[in-house]
């Protein structure tokens, strides 16, 4: 079940606080296409011409409306807030501010008191939105106020200024909460748009069993009921194998309608097969005599899922159905194992073999201390001597043999480091790839030195320079993170400051875009007539005239909108003199390929009277004999 979570909205109407209402229809439009029903928020609203809430009898936060108490967000609810959020020009001191409002917030988590939540409180404000009521004294009191909730605070701020008095205020709050974060409200609309939440996900293991090390290795492969326990010479203790990484899909689910006389219908697919039969005359049902009688060769029959059976194609004239009894003689009589073989320097594996799939090893989640310490003393030893091991893995009973490298990491844990193996699938002489490279010129030339001292500048122009020396430790807050971090809040630096770890730019865009679709259509009187306009990307999609939804040459060197410093796109204005030199130097000149002209693409139906492909030459199948598999 998901987490709980509560997030409070706290907006400023002063005038100068607009900008910082776009992360309020940001994350709602977020969380409605995420759909949780455990995911709750409510809307206060302050400077505001109304005073609505349970105390406004009592005379005490007069210009504060609460908007939604206790919701999961829906379409209605962002309609009438996108009514009601607007700019309240006739503001007067006399209303509660920014702090005030604050306050009056946390009487909206009583709900939560006693529940497993996650509570968020966001104020949206104004750079120069009245604060004279946060002072030293009463922000030292808030946690008598908190009892211990865990809330975690974050404050947007338009136009907000480093060293300002405002900054320093809110400040002041930062003791307080479980988690502080203050940022600019050009700050909260770049991370909205680019930077998806951090969320903890719950790999599933693809291997749970023994690791084992100078096992009897004739009799793991010929007796089941082999124990390594019980082998004077084995070591054994329990992992388990999880996904490294593992390419995630868009978290949006997406229906098709058609609009039908202004009505949405909901179009359904739906996948049926069909074989072709022969139609002759004795094999048609009697048809009545006022009923057309098809004269076609061939009728369409429908076939039903449950009359699939698996099979493959001997020959052109041969189809053999896979039974159970085959199916259970092709299958490897094997079962699931790790093991490891023997060692190898790890900078003598080949960087071109360390392509496939990789995996995290780690003890078993139940496994004793005295386990958990034997596995981080082994790879710690081999870390140290920079050695990888060998292993045999069987993932699953039946499944193919696979041959791995077992490398040894160091993984940085907060302030602490565990050791842990790292498990990439090495290839079978099967897997290798062969390529026909072409000579680049007809004889050997010599390479002038001042062309190779050019070169070597050149390259390092381009070499991107750590910030730091690296250590050899594996830091990713992904792979450590015991809980979501904040978990739906879209909030800055997240993710760490990895620049080759970055976010899917297709997934990023396609949410942003869907979330810019939703929000627009808020203003909307007609939404047939907002979804069926023309110019509908121009209108609604496009950002301003530089906008492009093809990954041109800025894109690429930007890597991707989540990278602010434009890292890739300085190292290659940096180089553009050296370059330059470089071409002049070497005498290089751009050559033009000669036009190719397409060929007339083949008639339809060619491919299946072309001997080669599938289905060429096919004739009457006969019956196969039974083999006695």
């Amino acid at each position: 079940m998901a987490d709980k979570e509560l997030t409070v909205f706290v907006v400023d109407l002063h005038p100068e606080a607009r900008p910082s209402h776009d992360y309020l229809f940001d994350v709602l439009a977020g969380k409605l296409l995420k759909g949780l029903k455990t995911d709750y928020v409510s809307v206060v609203a302050y400077h505001s011409s109304n005073t609505e809430h349970k105390l406004a009898d009592k005379g005490v936060f007069p210009g504060i409306e609460v908007l939604i108490d206790f919701k999961v967000p829906s379409y209605d609810s962002l309609s009438l807030l996108k009514k009601k959020l607007v700019v309240n020009d006739d503001w007067d001191t006399s209303q509660s501010d920014s702090f005030q409002s604050l306050i009056f917030s946390l009487s909206l988590l009583e709900d939560t008191k006693k529940k497993a939540f996650t509570r968020n409180i966001v104020v949206l404000t104004g750079n120069r939105s009245p604060l004279e009521s946060l002072t030293e004294e009463k922000a030292d009191s808030i946690p008598r106020l908190l009892q211990n909730l865990n809330v975690n605070l974050v404050v947007v701020v338009s136009d907000l200024q480093n060293g300002s008095d405002g900054q320093a205020k809110w400040t002041l709050l930062q003791p307080a909460f479980t988690k502080y974060v203050l940022m600019s409200s050009d700050e909260a609309r770049f991370v909205t748009q680019n930077v998806p939440p951090a969320k903890k996900t719950r790999p599933l293991p693809i291997y749970k069993g023994e690791l084992r090390f100078s096992s009897n290795f004739s009799s793991v492969l010929e007796d089941t009921s082999y124990n390594a326990e019980a082998d004077d010479n084995a070591l054994a203790w329990p992992v388990e194998v999880y996904p490294a990484a593992k390419k995630e899909s868009a978290s949006t689910s997406m229906h098709d309608y058609l609009v039908d006389n202004g009505k949405l219908v909901r179009l359904e697919r739906k996948t049926s097969h069909y074989v072709w039969s022969k139609n002759e005359e004795y094999q048609r049902p009697e048809y009545p005599d006022e009923e057309d009688v098809d004269q076609k060769k061939f009728d369409k029959v429908e076939v039903e899922s449950k009359d699939f059976t698996s099979g493959f194609k001997f020959s052109n004239y041969d189809l053999i159905a896979l039974d159970e009894d085959l199916m259970d003689s092709a299958k490897l009589k094997i079962f699931s194992s790790f093991d490891i073989l023997s060692f190898i320097k790890a900078d003598s594996i080949p960087q071109a073999y360390l392509t496939s799939e990789t995996f995290f090893v780690v003890p078993e989640k139940m496994a004793s201390l005295r386990t958990s310490l034997n596995h981080s003393a082994f790879v710690k030893a081999l870390y140290d001597l920079e050695v990888a091991a060998l292993t045999r893995f069987v993932r699953k009973q039946a499944k193919e043999v696979e041959l791995g490298a077992l490398l040894p990491i160091k993984v940085k844990d907060g302030d602490t480091f565990s050791y842990n193996f790292l498990l990439v699938r090495l290839p079978f002489k099967e897997d290798e790839k062969i390529g026909n490279f072409p000579v680049l010129s007809e004889g050997r030339q010599e390479v002038k030195s001042e062309q190779s001292t050019l070169m070597e500048q050149f390259i390092d122009s381009r070499t991107l320079k750590p910030d730091s020396k690296a250590t050899g430790v594996f830091a990713n807050t992904r792979v450590t993170m015991r809980q979501s971090d904040s978990a739906k809040l879209p909030l800055p630096g997240a993710d760490g400051n990895d620049k080759l770890l970055v976010s899917a730019p297709s997934q990023v865009r396609f949410l942003r875009y869907i979330k810019t679709i939703l929000i627009k259509s808020l203003e909307a009187d007609d939404l047939n007539e907002f979804f069926m306009q023309k110019d509908f990307v121009n209108n609604v999609i496009r950002d301003g005239s530089g906008f492009t939804n093809f990954f041109n040459l800025n894109n690429c060197l930007n890597q991707d909108a989540t990278n602010t410093d434009a890292w890739l796109q300085k190292l290659s204005s940096s180089s553009k003199s050296l370059s330059k030199r470089l071409v002049d130097e070497s005498d290089i000149s751009f050559v033009r390929k000669a036009d190719i002209k397409k060929k007339k693409g083949a008639r339809a139906g060619d491919a299946f009277s072309t001997k080669g492909n599938y289905g060429a030459d096919e004739g009457d199948y006969d019956e196969v004999p039974d083999f006695g598999f």
